[in-house]
């Protein structure tokens, strides 16, 4: 891993543990901006560390994969079980939904939308999740402390004039991922096997990816090619796409193995 890398990621362990310090020595909720998911990876482990405070994370969207973590203490807060429970929590967080409308004559992508909100500023850390409802309108996760000035200041997505608004967390529709479902059969689940096979690539190119840091398994990276692949497991290639293994369907005939995996679209 390169020391740029690493030092990313101490100056998010340093906040991650100064927010949860804040959270028990003031006796309220802190949060984060957005995470990546290889980011939260890191903050979950950092915040192990802190007894009296639980941890929650919340995007906005049901499937969210940019999410805030809230950190909360436990001599006010009562840790909630798994489930329905955390929801009760949810309207701590300081997350607001932009509807960004545009006027029907051109198209727009989540790339288009997102470059827009950049053009405008806003850090990336500002914004979670896109939710592309059709192909002219869109609904944005954002701090809740930047949803006036997109509202004020958003006036083109991809040449065309929009409209925005503040949406009501109620109107928010939940999030459908969808999947394109892929057929393989590999040599072994090793990561460089299932790397080439899925990418329809030479090993040789799949290690490299590999030894660039490229692919991460469940939001990690993984620099070992001998690293099985599990059945569950989310497959990242950077460049690529994502991807999660769905299913391990046994061997064939001649000893390699099927394997149905669902690419994220």
């Amino acid at each position: 891993m390169s020391g740029a890398k690493t030092n990313g990621f101490e100056e998010l362990s340093a906040r991650i543990r100064d927010l949860c310090d804040r959270s028990e020595r003031n006796y309220c909720p802190c949060f984060t901006a957005f995470l990546t998911p290889e980011e939260q990876v890191y903050a979950a482990r950092e915040a192990e560390t802190f007894g009296s405070v639980f941890m929650l994370s919340f995007g906005g969207f049901g499937g969210s994969e940019r999410k805030v973590f809230g950190f909360f203490p436990e001599e006010i807060f009562i840790r909630p079980s798994e489930g329905s429970a955390e929801k009760e929590y949810h309207g701590y967080f300081p997350i607001s939904f932009v509807l960004v409308s545009g006027s029907g004559y051109r198209e727009f992508s989540h790339r288009d939308v997102l470059g827009s909100l950049i053009s405008l500023g806003i850090k990336r850390e500002m914004i979670g999740d896109i939710y592309l409802i059709d192909p002219y309108n869109a609904y944005v996760a954002v701090i809740e402390s930047v949803a006036d000035f997109i509202c004020r200041d958003l006036e083109y997505v991809s040449r065309d004039k929009v409209k925005t608004r503040i949406a009501d967390k109620g109107e928010v529709p939940e999030k459908e991922q969808k999947f394109e479902d892929i057929s393989l059969t590999v040599s072994s689940m090793r990561l460089d096997a299932v790397v080439a096979s899925l990418l329809c690539l030479a090993r040789d190119k799949a290690k490299k990816l590999i030894d660039e840091g490229r692919v991460s398994i469940n939001h990690e990276a993984v620099f070992a090619y001998d690293r099985d692949v599990r059945e569950g497991d989310v497959l990242s290639v950077k460049g690529y796409g994502k991807f999660k293994t769905d299913a391990l369907l046994g061997q064939t005939s001649k000893g390699r193995h099927r394997v149905v995996v669902r690419k994220y679209i």
